[in-house]
């Protein structure tokens, strides 16, 4: 089936849509930007990308979807996890993407959304706890 029929048929009625003061986002698989547009949906594009984090805590799940066989959904998506540090997962992700002749216009979406996982994922420097001086100077 055409990727813009199936649009047709799922752009209003489907289970994933999520309406939020105004604006539709989705809860779809595959879907960068959770926004319920033709050119994010991860249902009806025969390429797509899709990032999540790993089970683990500590990297991300690269998922692609093949353009070929359809009829196997099993055979359909194909996952790599990266778990190295920030800069050198956002370099694999877009080498994968750019070596695959995957999406261009998914590019900058699965880099930001990389970032903002990893970015989740690493603990939060809050330095040292300030102490209060007023016991110190009641004490003395």
């Amino acid at each position: 089936m055409s990727s813009d029929l199936l649009w047709e048929v799922l752009r209003k009625h489907t289970a994933f849509t999520v309406k939020n003061q105004g604006t539709t986002f989705t809860k779809e698989s595959n879907n960068l930007t959770n926004r319920h547009t033709y050119r994010c949906s991860g249902l009806v594009n025969k390429k797509t990308v899709g990032i999540a984090p790993n089970k683990d805590g500590k990297g991300v799940v690269l998922s692609l979807r093949k353009s070929k066989g359809f009829n196997k959904p099993a055979r359909l998506q194909s996952s790599t996890t990266i778990d190295s540090n920030g800069r050198r997962s956002i370099s694999s992700v877009r080498k994968i993407l750019r070596s695959g002749s995957y999406r261009v216009d998914l590019e900058q979406d699965a880099i930001r959304r990389t970032s903002a996982i990893l970015r989740s994922q690493s603990g939060k420097n809050l330095g040292k706890k300030r102490k209060s001086r007023r016991k110190q100077i009641k004490s003395a």
